[in-house]
């Protein structure tokens, strides 16, 4: 089925029109409500060995996220819930299930093979946050079908589109999607610290890498409160990283700017994505504090530049503070 969109980018009109000419089902499309309230990291411990993958009792769980969800939600949508999705590891607020595990959620949401899927949230970024680290997630497991729709669930409720409240009105059937390894679009602590030929890490040859922080400006500088723990962290920043907040990459209504105003955000940090030919000219690895909002950065680059590829360091400054804190020494405060 043809999704009409900039990419990976769905407007509300364009869902609204999937949703009134037969409904999703018809059309091959699955949504997702991929809200999600932001709660302290559980005893990682203790929930691999009593809760990890199993699904019917997580799906079971209620929270605040999922409050929301039923209260108020797009048409035919489907709850999406990131603390289903991943899992807390000992240095990863949210770690990766491996495909097998991972597959067996995705089907009990009544994913099927060929499925387009189409993430919103709300919240955090004007809604987008979450949605994104969705895309990206799916996108691990192979997925390449999918968008996200712009605006989120705010500009679908401000555009005066229906919503519904309660359960998805359509019976959940096991479907029968399957995931695959695509895990090398991330980047792993233990690649950053492997030290080349001349003895330096990536850490230590920020000039050869892009690394880019997408938390907001004043989180980076250390102005307002980190989210760090001081008592081992020195600094807000990563010395050499750029710091791109994900939260200029959007206009006022919540959608993401146009192309080329993201090209200026992003070119008046001196940063040379492409080469006079097009080719990617470094690598380019994102990152925040647990690797959330700075999947907004991976989307964006990726459907601004459709040639280059970028990565995505999951476990942030968060995994960062407990392997080796002293890194982060940058502060501006």
């Amino acid at each position: 089925m043809r999704v009409p969109s900039f990419k990976n980018l769905l407007s509300t009109k364009c869902l609204n029109e999937i949703i009134e000419n037969g409904g999703p089902s018809i059309n091959g499309v699955k949504i997702f409500d991929c809200t999600y309230s932001v709660n302290a990291k559980p005893d990682w411990k203790n929930f691999q060995m009593n809760e990890l993958g199993r699904f019917d009792e997580l799906m079971k769980k209620s929270s605040k996220h999922k409050e929301e969800f039923l209260k108020c939600h797009i048409p035919h949508a489907y709850h999406f819930d990131l603390d289903c999705a991943m899992f807390p590891g000992r240095y990863e607020r949210f770690s990766f299930y491996q495909p097998e595990f991972f597959e067996i959620y995705a089907q009990k949401l009544g994913i099927n093979k060929g499925d387009h899927l189409v993430f919103y949230s709300r919240g955090p970024y004007n809604g987008m946050m979450f949605s994104a680290k969705t895309f990206w997630l799916f996108k691990c497991y192979g997925h390449k079908d999918m968008s996200i729709l712009d605006g989120g669930f705010a500009k679908w409720c401000k555009d005066g589109f229906k919503t519904e409240c309660g359960t998805c009105s359509e019976n959940v059937e096991m479907g029968n999607w399957s995931g695959s390894d695509n895990f090398s679009i991330n980047v792993k602590y233990s690649e950053l610290i492997k030290k080349d030929d001349s003895g330096k890490d990536m850490f230590e040859q920020t000039s050869s890498t892009v690394f880019l922080d997408a938390r907001s400006e004043n989180v980076y500088k250390g102005s307002v409160e980190t989210g760090l723990n001081p008592y081992f962290v020195d600094g807000s920043y990563i010395p050499g990283t750029i710091n791109i907040p994900a939260n200029e990459f959007f206009k006022e209504d919540g959608t993401f700017k146009e192309a080329d105003v993201i090209k200026n955000v992003i070119n008046k940090r001196n940063i040379n994505i492409i080469d006079e030919n097009g080719k990617q000219k470094k690598q380019i690895i994102t990152f925040c504090s647990t690797g959330t909002q700075a999947t907004i950065l991976n989307f964006a680059l990726e459907n601004i530049y459709p040639n280059i590829e970028t990565k995505l360091w999951n476990g942030g400054l968060k995994e960062l503070e407990v392997r080796n804190p002293k890194r982060i020494s940058g502060k501006d405060f």
